[in-house]
């Protein structure tokens, strides 16, 4: 999408001093489930067998394929600490907007 206009990396490599947050990898897997395995971690979760590994294994690749999954590294030591995933759905702004605002959006599409 590189020279189209409005476009935007949905997946950037976002790093502080500390931390490094970039695109999640099939690689990251068995970092990610050394810590997910442990089900104190899912007590108070609704997905309360996520911790065993076919459960998580088709959660990872749910987030994999949902191109908002990311993976937290430290930048010091390269490990990869945790990881995070947005879910990005595309709407009409127009929807939110009330008033005079809403009015000429929905006139304006």
């Amino acid at each position: 999408m590189a020279g189209t206009k409005g476009a935007f990396d949905l997946q950037p490599t976002l790093t502080s001093e500390r931390l490094e947050l970039r695109p999640l990898r099939a690689e990251d897997f068995e970092a990610l489930y050394a810590v997910a395995r442990d089900p104190l971690i899912w007590e108070l979760h609704p997905a309360k067998t996520r911790y065993k590994r076919p459960v998580f294994k088709a959660f990872f690749a749910a987030a994999l394929k949902s191109g908002g999954a990311f993976a937290i590294l430290e930048r010091g030591s390269g490990a990869t600490t945790t990881w995070t995933r947005l879910s990005v759905k595309w709407r009409s702004a127009s929807r939110f907007w009330s008033g005079a605002c809403g009015a000429a959006a929905s006139t304006a599409s």
